[in-house]
This record gives C-alpha cells, sequence and structure tokens, in this order.
C-alpha cells in the first residue's frame, strides 16, 4: 500500500486500554469457563495446596487418607491433579479426612492462594 503511514494508529492506543481490554476478556473466559465447570475462580495449584497442607501440619494424615488403589479418583488426581477446587474429589477427601467445615476449608484454599503457584 502506497502512502500508508501506521504510525498515527499505533500512537493512538494507549497501553491502559491495551491492559483494561486484556483484563476484561480475562475476566469474560473465567465467567464462561466457571460456568462451564472448567475454571473456578477458588481453584489453586496442587503445589499451593499441599503447600498449605504442610503449613499447617496436615500433609501426613491427608497422605495416610489417600486410598492405595491407583484407580480411585482420590489417588488419580492427589498423584496428577494439576489444579485442585473446593468442593472436587480431593478437597472433599482431604475434608473428610481432617473432620474440617466449610469455614476451615476456606480457609486453607485462601492460605493456598496465597503459596507460590
Amino acid at each position: 500500500m502506497t502512502g500508508y503511514n501506521p504510525i498515527p494508529y499505533v500512537q493512538a492506543i494507549q497501553p491502559e486500554a491495551i491492559v483494561n481490554a486484556f483484563n476484561w476478556l480475562i475476566r469474560q473466559i473465567n465467567a464462561q469457563f466457571g460456568a462451564l465447570g472448567w475454571v473456578n475462580a477458588g481453584s489453586v495449584t496442587r503445589r499451593q495446596f499441599f503447600s498449605a497442607l504442610a503449613a499447617a501440619g496436615k500433609m501426613p494424615a491427608v497422605l495416610n487418607g489417600v486410598p492405595a488403589d491407583a484407580n480411585d479418583p482420590v489417588y488419580i488426581e492427589f498423584i496428577s491433579g494439576n489444579v485442585i477446587t473446593p468442593g472436587d474429589t480431593l478437597a472433599t477427601n482431604v475434608q473428610a479426612t481432617l473432620g474440617y467445615s466449610a469455614a476451615q476449608m476456606t480457609a486453607l484454599f485462601t492460605t493456598a492462594a496465597g503459596m507460590t503457584p
């Protein structure tokens, strides 16, 4: 294209506008996938979850509460799950194993969210 000068258009784009648009897009994706059960705002990585349990001195009890059957969904998530979500298989097993209330599980996930992912 002869005579086309993109510079005025590029200069007109403000970095804040790009960041705001990106953040809006991420919120929309999380809202849509969350509704489908794919993403949950309360989810943490397995490392974060285990770190929070270890910090509370609960990892040995949790480990003892994991079924030895490698075909059990709790075992599978404990060994290979990437993301732990409140109410999922592993979180439910941990809650039952530790005798935690819903408030204690919320506190555990809050603590986990502050751990290194």
